[in-house]
C-alpha cells in the first residue's frame, strides 16, 4: 500500500479529469467558436445530414472473404457501401482487430486499420483495406463505419455506428 497510495489519490484524479476532459473540451470550444462559431455552424449542420441519412446506410462484403491467414500474410478487405447521400468523406470505415474472450461476444481491441475510398460502382462506394495483421496467433476482426468529420471531439461523438 506504501507504494500505490502516492499514485492514487484525489489530486492525481483532479489532474486527469483536468488534463483528459476539462483541457481538451475547453480548447475544442475555442476551436468552434472561432470566426464568429462558423465551425460550429459548419459542425451542426453536417450533424444534420448524418442523422437524416444514416438509418438507410448499408454495407457488405464483395471480396472473397477468407476464413483464415497465416503469420505475416496479408488479407485484402474489400467493402461496399451505400451511403443514402453522404460523400465517401463523410464516413470513416475501419477494421478493428483483437482477442475475443472465452464466449466469443467480447473483442479487446487492439489494432484498428482505417479502409481507403477506392471508387464509386452505381449508387455504392468502394473500399478497400491490405490487413496485415502486428501480433502473431488467433486475431479476430470486425469491421464498423461511423461518421467522420475533422470538428468532431471524439470519433464516436454522433452516436452513429454500424458493425458489418
Amino acid at each position: 500500500m506504501k507504494t500505490c497510495i502516492p499514485k492514487f489519490n484525489a489530486s492525481r484524479m483532479v489532474m486527469d479529469y483536468v488534463k483528459k476532459l476539462y483541457s481538451p473540451a475547453r480548447n475544442h470550444a475555442i476551436k468552434l467558436q472561432q470566426n464568429n462559431a462558423a465551425p460550429a455552424i459548419e459542425l451542426a449542420t453536417w450533424k444534420k445530414k448524418i442523422s437524416k441519412s444514416w438509418d438507410r446506410i448499408k454495407m457488405k462484403r464483395v471480396d472473397d472473404n477468407l476464413t483464415h491467414i497465416l503469420t505475416g500474410e496479408t488479407l485484402r478487405i474489400k467493402v461496399s457501401a451505400y451511403l443514402n447521400g453522404l460523400l465517401p468523406e463523410d464516413v470513416a470505415l475501419e477494421c478493428v482487430i483483437g482477442r475475443c474472450n472465452d464466449h466469443k461476444d467480447i473483442l479487446s481491441i487492439s489494432e484498428r486499420h482505417r479502409f481507403e475510398y477506392q471508387c464509386q460502382e452505381g449508387n455504392n462506394h468502394i473500399f478497400t483495406l491490405d490487413l496485415k495483421p502486428s501480433k502473431p496467433g488467433l486475431n479476430h476482426y470486425k469491421i464498423r463505419m461511423y461518421p467522420h468529420h475533422t470538428l468532431l471531439a471524439h470519433p464516436l461523438d454522433t452516436g452513429h455506428l454500424i458493425w458489418l
